[in-house]
């Protein structure tokens, strides 16, 4: 019998089978696919400061891109400030999972490619499993089980767990043939007319030479492969696909309860994501570490009133950041484009940005339009959370 099973190899899987590992707990780490890391999904963006308060490190062999500007657009003309610096790294996720893997088999866990959980049922001492494998049906069995398995999880139908998500349809383009200003600037695209409910980004890689393009649309009349094409077409019309990727992704905060007997939620599946940008890795990461910690601090006891513990302990790293995150995107929602943008260019706060005289444009809008006033507030509040 194993002590953890762990299904799915992303970042979250493979974090909790390394820290339940580095503890001494008998894990397996079952992934679907034939190969950790494919097929792709994400951007890769990561703030290696509020990456790195998991205790890992990015290593240099999976950074494809440093990025060291930012730049903000509300449609297709003149940014709304001028770039702002900011550190980030973009990753192959392809490599970068497959780093975490490896972590967590060099501490002891065991990685089972191209097997596939099929059932679970519940036992006096844990969970009985049966896992689609390459040669056949295996059984094994376990004292906790952890869903890991992305937004769309088997697990936690299979258990029968509550999913309750509000999804981000997201796809994205690498561009060759493509010549960018600042091959180290990300730019960011707020509009309803590019990314109805989301936005879009241009992510440099190899120094420019290629692009990451895509965005993210939420409650949009139509597809984001409508919108992403437009995009395109206006911004790199001479750039070549060469690669396209996408998927959903969950926008509406921390999934709960994410847990039961037995049993843990991580990752996607447990809704670790940042509601406005869509990154994901950093809460994975750091929740997934809490998984297996917690996991191997209640082994002896894996009821639903003991593994608590692991909900309030994700809810510190990255839960209440992300209801702040959260609250703020429905003020931003309820206020008219049209207005903000007439109020804003009215009363030249512009200007203040550009000039970061960000003081004197926060007293324009608490004179000029108070209502506003406590939507900035929240705003200035979640700007550590919006990194994580």
């Amino acid at each position: 019998m194993y002590d953890v099973v762990v299904v799915g190899a992303g970042p979250a899987g493979s974090s909790t089978a390394l820290s339940a590992s580095k503890r001494g707990l008998k894990v397996l780490l079952l992934e679907e696919h034939r190969e950790v890391g494919l097929p792709l999904h994400c951007a890769g963006i990561i703030h290696p400061p509020s990456f790195e308060r998991s205790g890992l490190k990015v290593p240099e062999e999976v950074v494809e891109s440093r990025i060291r500007r930012v730049c903000v657009f509300t449609g297709y003309g003149q940014p709304l400030t001028e770039p702002f610096r900011l550190g980030l790294l973009v990753v192959n996720r392809a490599r970068f999972d497959k780093w975490l893997v490896r972590l967590a088999v060099e501490a002891g866990a065991e990685l089972k490619l191209q097997n596939r959980l099929m059932s679970a049922e519940r036992a006096e001492d844990g969970w009985r499993l049966s896992i689609k494998a390459p040669q056949g049906y295996v059984n094994e069995e376990c004292k906790l089980l952890v869903a890991a398995d992305g937004v769309g999880s088997t697990t936690i139908r299979l258990v029968g767990f509550p999913a309750r998500k509000e999804l981000a349809s997201c796809l994205q383009y690498e561009l060759e043939g493509v010549e960018l200003e600042d091959p180290e600037r990300i730019d960011l695209y707020f509009t309803s007319f590019i990314a109805p409910g989301g936005y879009a980004w241009v992510i440099p890689l190899e120094g420019g030479k290629r692009l990451r393009v895509g965005l993210g649309v939420r409650k949009a009349e139509k597809p984001a492969k409508y919108y992403l094409d437009l995009f395109v077409r206006r911004l790199f019309s001479e750039g070549r696909v060469v690669k396209v990727y996408g998927g959903c992704v969950p926008v509406g905060g921390p999934v709960k309860p994410s847990y039961a007997d037995g049993f843990l939620v991580v990752g996607d599946a447990a809704g670790h994501v940042n509601p406005l940008t869509g990154a994901g890795i950093v809460g994975a990461v750091r929740c997934g570490l809490i998984a297996g910690e917690v996991a191997a601090s209640k082994l002896s006891r894996p009821k639903a009133e003991e593994l608590k513990v692991y909900e309030d302990k994700c809810d510190e790293a990255v839960g209440k950041g992300y209801r702040r995150v959260l609250r703020a995107r429905a003020d931003l929602e309820k206020l008219s484009s049209a207005e903000i943008k007439a109020f804003i260019d009215r009363e030249g706060l512009i200007e203040d940005l550009r000039r970061r005289r960000y003081f004197r444009a926060f007293l324009k809008v608490l004179l000029k339009k108070p209502s506003l006033a406590f939507t900035a507030v929240r705003i200035f509040r979640i700007r550590d959370a919006i990194l994580t």
